[in-house]
């Protein structure tokens, strides 16, 4: 899927409380209260949102095989601007208006600065497919989409339905789906399925 047909709504809000934008057994994203939001819409619909606040990613891409552990939790803080798309009821309850002293804490000026990185953020992020392996966000239609830049036209890709997860970044991938995992590294090959694993190191 391309996203080339997304674009930013005009209204700036901010959130009222801490809020889970996902949360499974094996992590969540949590976003503060205050962080500032712009929505992201697909054919005049509500299909996201841009934040710009602080929080955190907590992802646990530990895979237990015969030969022990293998992998390692992380946890990340948010204070880049970040994309979100999907499951925009858990955000719409809780937006209200920004006052003047919530842009300056995040180091804007303006209320159009905010607007101006959003739009670039948006813009790094069309004309890119969500291919993952053999994973497509088709398979993730229910679920939510993360897209986290990290440098120029570079991002950590997290899209998550209930318990099933696909995490990308530069040097890893990990895909959880029942009982079955793959967690491709620095370190080498991890594939568990029904118990049994796959092992290659680098």
């Amino acid at each position: 899927m391309i996203w080339h047909e997304h674009c930013l709504g005009n209204t700036i809000s901010k959130i009222t409380a801490p809020l889970r934008l996902w949360e499974a057994a094996k992590g969540l994203v949590q976003i503060d209260k205050n962080t500032l939001t712009l929505p992201v819409m697909l054919d005049d619909r509500l299909d996201g949102y841009v934040f710009h606040g602080h929080g955190r990613l907590i992802l646990d891409m530990i895979i237990e095989t015969e030969q022990g552990a293998i992998g390692r939790p992380i946890e990340e803080r948010i204070d880049q601007p970040f994309i979100m798309l999907g499951d925009t009821e858990t955000v719409q309850s809780s937006l209200v208006p920004p006052s003047p002293e919530d842009f300056s804490a995040l180091g804007y000026v303006k209320p159009q600065e905010f607007a101006d990185k959003a739009e670039d953020l948006l813009s790094n992020f069309h004309g890119k497919s969500l291919r993952i392996g053999d994973c497509r966000f088709s398979q993730f239609e229910d679920g939510v989409v993360f897209a986290f830049q990290k440098e120029a036209f570079k991002f950590n890709i997290l899209l998550a339905k209930r318990e099933k997860i696909v995490y990308k970044t530069r040097g890893t991938v990990f895909v959880l789906n029942g009982e079955k995992a793959v967690l491709k590294s620095s370190d080498g090959l991890v594939c568990i399925s029904n118990g049994r694993s796959f092992i290659v190191r680098q």
